[in-house]
Order: structure tokens, then sequence, then C-alpha cells
């Protein structure tokens, strides 16, 4: 097969391997609210691995994203961009969570899917790091390949690979457009990942833990070293005020952000 950059090129035939699979496993979606359990997105709009995938007719092939584990599901898109550091990293609930659902399903019949997986990978003559494994700015490249593998196999319904994310884990996309009658059945009903309290679910709760990830209320994450910065200088202005409720009556109190008194200009 001739190569382009490395890679296999887009023109001819791609060695694509195929496999049947999926009936009766239970796949994780995590998606947006607007957005019903199984309903794809048509959306041109989206910067991800395998989608949007635009025809040369303007066309939009809706897409479904999904993973065979409910870790996988969050890791490829509420922890989708958390960096492989050491030591404590934070984000923002409002960025990650705020709007977000978790749904399950099943296939109801086995789906004609594209292996992307290491075996299937070499007869492709790629590797994980050209297609799996890429960072969002080669994205472009990797939906000329979805687009490519899509145009070359009618049949194909979706997409199958081992996830970067979780790599305990299979992740799959599959196209609206090459599914005929019913064939995802929802579980359960769908939950918010932010409780009525205004909390994260505890299956987010629990897997930021083993990620050590601090989710902030705020929308702008601050580092751990900013975060103790801050709580220093609470931790100052409440020695302060100790001091003051000792040396003079106080007759009016503010609060910081953390709801600890202050004395105010107008009281000094």
């Amino acid at each position: 097969m001739a190569r382009s950059g490395g890679r296999p090129s887009l023109i001819g035939a791609l060695n694509v391997t195929t496999i049947e699979w999926g009936k009766g496993v239970t796949l994780f979606r995590v998606h947006r609210a607007v957005y019903s359990p199984t309903q794809f997105n048509p959306s041109k709009a989206g910067d991800a691995r395998f989608s949007p995938l635009i025809l040369p007719t303007g066309e939009v092939v809706p897409t479904l994203y999904a993973g065979t584990t409910l870790d996988c599901a969050l890791m490829e898109t509420v922890f989708h961009d958390v960096p492989f550091a050491p030591g404590l990293k934070t984000v923002s609930k409002k960025t990650i969570v705020h709007g977000q659902m978790r749904s399950s399903m099943r296939a109801v019949r086995d789906l004609s899917l594209i292996d992307l997986r290491s075996i299937a990978l070499r007869r492709l003559g790629l590797t994980r790091r050209e297609l799996i494994e890429t960072e969002a700015a080669q994205y472009p490249v990797t939906r000329s390949y979805a687009l490519r593998l899509y145009e070359q196999l009618p049949s194909a319904e979706g997409m199958i690979w081992t996830s970067r994310q979780d790599d305990q884990s299979q992740a799959l996309v599959l196209f609206e457009t090459r599914l005929e009658g019913f064939v995802l059945e929802q579980l359960k009903h769908s939950e918010s990942l932010i409780l009525a309290d205004g909390s994260a679910s505890s299956d987010v709760l629990a897997l930021a833990d083993r990620l050590g990830v601090l989710i902030c209320l705020t929308e702008r994450v601050r580092s751990f070293d900013e975060e103790v910065e801050r709580l220093a200088v609470h931790l100052s202005q409440l020695q302060e005020f100790i001091t003051s409720m000792r040396l003079s009556p106080v007759s009016h109190l503010d609060r910081n952000e953390w709801g600890i008194p202050i004395r105010s200009q107008t009281s000094r």
C-alpha cells in the first residue's frame, strides 16, 4: 500500500478488518442533556477524533460515541483533557459536568464494525499513535481516515477501538445512516452528572479520586499552588479578625468568599 508522510495513502483501497460485534453488550454514553440516550449527534460543530464526518456533498454523518464501561465513557468525555501529570489536578465542575448526562443501552443485534484495535491496525498499516493516541491537533487527519473508511465500506455501521483514555475498555462510534430499524435499546433512565444539591454524582467523584483530580466550583481552575496561597490569605484574615476581636468591640462584620468573618473598612 502506498504511504503518504509515513501513513497509508487515502487514495485507493485500505486494508480494513470488519467484525460482527455487540449483541447484548451494555454500552455507556455521556452526552449533553439536549440529546436523548440513543439520539445521534447530527451537528457539524465539534472537533473529535472521528467526528464530525462531513461527506463531499456537505451532509453530516450523525454519530454516537459509547464505551463498554462507565469509566470509559467518563474518561472519553468529562475527564478527556486531564493531563498525564503527577500530584493533584483541578478541573471546573461547571466546565466538565454541567448539562451532562449518563446513559446506558445495548445493541439488540450484532453490529458490523470497522476494527481499529492493534492487530487490525497492523493490517491497515497504522499505529495507535497515528490514529488512536494522537493529540487534538491531529484530529483533522484522523477524521480524514474515518471518512475514507466510511466511504469504502458501505456496510460498516461504526468503528471500534481500545480506548486511549481507558485501555481496559472498548470505545466505539456508530453511524446513524447505516443503522436500520430498532438497534439500540435504552436500559435505564438517564442520570445527570450533577445532583439536585449541586454536587457531582458519586460515579464522577469516585473516578476523580482515582485520577487525583479535585473538582472545583469555580469556572476558572486554579493550580494546587494557587489554592494553597488562597488558603493562606484566608487564614491570615481569620487571624486578623481574632486579634481585632480581642482588642476592641466590633459593630459590623463582613464575610469573605469562604464565609469567614472579616472586619469591614467601616468598622475600623
